[in-house]
């Protein structure tokens, strides 16, 4: 589906006398998961956002839709208005506490102007869900291999090998998202050399798809410790004996002095158990303290020896999309400050 369609659905799914009220929108441009801007009139009143556009919204998605309403509405004075597939109850009711105005195609509708006031929410869609096809770039090794493209440019043009190598893949699927990357105009070619389009949206795209696909399934478990204050004394670690890397909250503090962890995230090799031991660890379901996932790339390849990086914190990319993938106002704050030093795409 493109953005056209996205409208065409949800204006469908609206009652006949609220349909009738809308105009027809401008919308540029209109290629699907694009931003960019759209108006149009509702009782002849003009309306004009800045667009995001998502085949769905979930948690994943609120904190970079928090971010980017937030950074444009400071910058430009405009709102934002997010249009996609479907927003459930939970998180329309955070778009509408955050003032971010929403349609989706099942007829759920949140606009707020000086002159027009809309709020429709519950609408369930009455269209049978159908299977799209799935597009590589955002499955599980799709996510890996964007994390390498992401943090160099030297990733790009090193060998498909090398390239699985460097984040533990087949390198059979290299050549599939390399295909569907330039398919989505996220790639192009110029004097040989493979260069990345549109960074900044790719990198949110990214940070989502991570949250939502991939961490869930890099998790060992939670963990408390009756012994070791964590949270108090985590940056007294040693981390090497365990070839460990901290994430999340805790690799938030060690980028920007900033933010105090609530909760720490560290990541591990697979087989290593010596944390558990040193740090005298107890499984919970209750109150965790730190939550354990597994390095998923190889941290021993160049291009992530070479990352701008914090001593014993994960890359800045990925503390950043974990960080923004919490919908917590101070973590996004966080991320925010990490992208502006250590990220700072500018396309």
């Amino acid at each position: 589906m493109n953005v056209i369609d996205y409208w065409t659905a949800a204006m469908t799914a609206l009652p006949k006398e609220l349909r009738l009220s809308f105009g027809k929108p401008n919308i540029m441009p209109i290629e699907a998961n694009e931003q960019g801007t759209i108006n149009f009139q509702f009782n002849n009143q003009p309306i004009d956002y800045k667009l995001m556009v998502f085949p769905n919204v979930g948690h994943g998605a609120l904190g970079f839709i928090k971010q980017a309403a937030s950074a444009y509405r400071t910058l430009v004075g405009k709102d934002s208005f997010v249009l996609t597939r479907n927003i459930y109850p939970k998180i329309a009711n955070e778009l509408v506490e955050a003032g971010i105005n929403f349609m989706d195609t099942s007829g759920n509708v949140y606009i707020n102007q000086p002159d027009v006031y809309i709020m429709r929410l519950g609408a369930k869609s009455k269209t049978p869900v159908t299977k799209e096809l799935k597009s590589r770039l955002f499955s599980d090794s799709g996510i890996k291999v964007l994390f390498g493209m992401l943090q160099s440019e030297e990733f790009l043009n090193i060998s498909y090998r090398e390239m699985a190598d460097a984040v533990n893949i087949s390198p059979s699927s290299i050549s599939i998202i390399i295909n569907e990357l330039i398919k989505s105009n996220y790639l192009h070619e110029s004097r040989g050399k493979k260069i990345l389009n549109k960074k900044n949206e790719l990198l949110q795209r990214w940070a989502i798809a991570f949250n939502e696909r991939l961490k869930p399934k890099l998790k060992i478990g939670d963990y408390t410790s009756k012994t070791i204050p964590l949270i108090k004394d985590f940056k007294k670690f040693d981390l090497d004996p365990w070839e460990a890397f901290w994430g999340g909250e805790a690799a938030g503090n060690l980028y920007t002095n900033y933010l105090s962890p609530a909760k720490l995230t560290l990541f591990v090799p697979e087989k290593s158990k010596n944390w558990m031991r040193d740090l005298k660890l107890i499984p919970t379901d209750d109150k965790a303290e730190i939550e354990v996932l597994r390095i998923f790339w190889n941290k021993n390849h160049p291009i992530f020896k070479e990352v701008k990086s914090v001593p014993f914190t994960v890359p800045p990319l990925l503390a950043y999309a974990e960080l923004i993938g919490t919908n917590d106002s101070r973590n996004i704050e966080t991320a925010q400050r990490i992208f502006d030093e250590y990220i700072q795409f500018t396309d």
